[in-house]
């Protein structure tokens, strides 16, 4: 994932619901395996609880 950080639209992407996410364009094409996406946003929703 790191290598595809400075490819999203915005420097502030989260890569969860932005317009442009390279992360999650890598994700739909399977570059990124679905499964490390999902660790990925649970660390996220944890972190904001």
């Amino acid at each position: 994932m790191r290598n595809l950080l400075q490819d999203c639209q915005f420097n502030n992407c989260m890569h969860l619901e932005e317009p442009g996410c390279a992360i999650k364009a890598a994700v739909i094409a399977g570059d990124i395996a679905a499964e490390r996406y999902a660790s990925y946003v649970t660390i996220l929703d944890s972190m904001n609880e």
